[in-house]
C-alpha cells in the first residue's frame, strides 16, 4: 500500500467570534466575593478572556458581538473588531460578525465564550 500524498494547502487564518453579554444581564448565578459588585465582576473575566485571545490571534481576527458599551470600548482597545448586537444576547450566531471578512483567503471562524476567567494566551 502506498503512502496517501500530502495535498499542498494554503495556511488558514482563524476568526474568533467572541460575544460579550451586557455586564448588567450576565453571571446571573455567580455569587460576587465580598466587596465585588457583580457587574465589576463579569466585566473583569470579559476582560481577562478578550486580553488573552487577542494576544493569542491577530487582534484584527477577534470579532466582537456586544450591545456593553464598556465591553465594547475594552475590545475596540485591544484591537479587536466589534460588531453591535442590539438584541443583547450573547450568541454568536450574530449574522455580521459571522460574514465579516467572508472571501479573503482561507478563513475559519469559531466562537468562544467571554467568560474564561484568568485564561492566557497560553490557553488558546
Amino acid at each position: 500500500m502506498s503512502p496517501i500524498p500530502r495535498v499542498s494547502r494554503p495556511a488558514t487564518r482563524w476568526r474568533l467570534v467572541v460575544p460579550v453579554q451586557r455586564a448588567e444581564r450576565a453571571k446571573t448565578r455567580l455569587v460576587a466575593p465580598e466587596g465585588v459588585g457583580k457587574v465589576a465582576l463579569a466585566r473583569a473575566i470579559a476582560a481577562d478572556t478578550l486580553d488573552a485571545v487577542c494576544r493569542a490571534l491577530t487582534p484584527g481576527d477577534v470579532v466582537v458581538v456586544t450591545s456593553d458599551r464598556a465591553g465594547a470600548a475594552l475590545a475596540a482597545g485591544l484591537g479587536a473588531r466589534v460588531v453591535d448586537d442590539p438584541g443583547a444576547g450573547s450568541t454568536p450566531r450574530s449574522p455580521p460578525a459571522w460574514r465579516r471578512r467572508r472571501g479573503r483567503g482561507q478563513v475559519a471562524s469559531a466562537s468562544c465564550s467571554a467568560t474564561c476567567p484568568a485564561c492566557s494566551p497560553r490557553t488558546w
